[in-house]
């Protein structure tokens, strides 16, 4: 319709029920330059929402960008679309798991 919105559908659960959502969509040429400059920022939780778990929460209308235009479906993950997006930016350091020692061992100092 030339609006510039795009329509997804996609599963719920696991009982196979889905769910529509219509989000506004980002120009390809665009994504790039956006993902470097949040990948760049100095908020670790600017970086914490380029996962795509916590991208989807955050940011749908990146989240479905990213999809779209990377190809993102079967035997194509969406780190995979990540990496061909913004080959320039090393998602392998931003997607590490952060680990959180408990509170309990907060003062513990190994030897």
């Amino acid at each position: 319709d030339g609006s510039g919105r795009l329509e997804v559908e996609y599963q719920v659960g696991s009982r196979g029920a889905s769910r529509k959502e219509l989000v506004t969509g980002i120009p390809a040429v665009l994504l790039p330059a956006i993902l470097k400059v949040v990948a760049s920022d100095e908020d670790p939780v600017a970086r914490k929402n380029l996962k795509p778990d916590a991208m989807a929460l955050v940011s749908p209308r990146m989240f479905w960008a990213i999809v779209r235009h990377g190809g993102v479906g079967p035997g194509k993950p969406f780190h995979d679309a990540l990496t061909t997006l913004a080959p320039d930016i090393n998602w392998e350091e931003i997607e590490k798991r952060d680990r959180q020692k408990p509170e309990r061992y907060a003062d513990y100092v190994s030897h």
